[in-house]
């Protein structure tokens, strides 16, 4: 069994090993910087100058001349251009159901458009979608849907926080349609 004893504290031996000269003359530049912090916090401030005000006069109107100004040209290093427009959907519905588009590949490019053109005589609802894989049917749904009404045009562009690898459209239609045609094109910049 052992005994519970204190233990005395080992005997000094870094005392010889330390910089005392240099603490000293740390301690009296301190002390000299409190003294001069002293000194200008005790000094009255001055009093405030007020400028006198100045006085603006217009200058004359500068002549206008005919001769016109060199316009500046900007270039960019990097332009954006288009790609081919690219068909994802041609058909001619005539019941109604649910029909997906081809999934359009965003990998890269900087933008995407796609035109939905309609010459059916029922309105549709168009719904983005968007997936990490090429299957429309697993795809989820990009900001809200969008009604496409009989014999009418519709654009939908996506945004940065809407990227996905492939994106697309989900057409529903509730009334059967017993002319025209559906299309729906995408356009992508890069």
């Amino acid at each position: 069994m052992v005994q519970p004893r204190i233990n005395p504290p080992p005997p000094p031996t870094t005392p010889s090993q330390a910089p005392w000269d240099d603490v000293a003359k740390l301690i009296a530049r301190m002390d000299k910087m409190t003294s001069l912090l002293q000194q200008i916090i005790d000094k009255p401030m001055p009093q405030a100058i007020t400028p006198t005000p100045t006085i603006i006069y217009p200058s004359p109107p500068t002549p206008i001349t005919t001769t016109q100004q060199p316009q500046a040209v900007v270039t960019s290093a990097n332009p954006l251009t288009a790609e081919p427009e690219e068909q994802l959907y041609r058909e001619n519905p005539r019941a109604t159901g649910t029909f997906y588009s081809k999934m359009f590949d965003w990998k890269k490019g900087a933008r995407v458009v796609m035109l939905i053109h309609s010459t059916l005589n029922e309105n549709i609802q168009v719904q983005p979608i968007g997936n990490f894989r090429e299957i429309a049917p697993d795809a989820v749904e990009i900001s809200s849907s969008k009604a496409c009404n009989a014999n009418s045009d519709i654009t939908i562009g996506f945004a940065w926080d809407d990227w996905h690898p492939f994106v697309g459209v989900r057409l529903s239609i509730t009334t059967a349609p017993t002319s025209g045609e559906l299309e729906v094109k995408a356009i992508k910049q890069i």
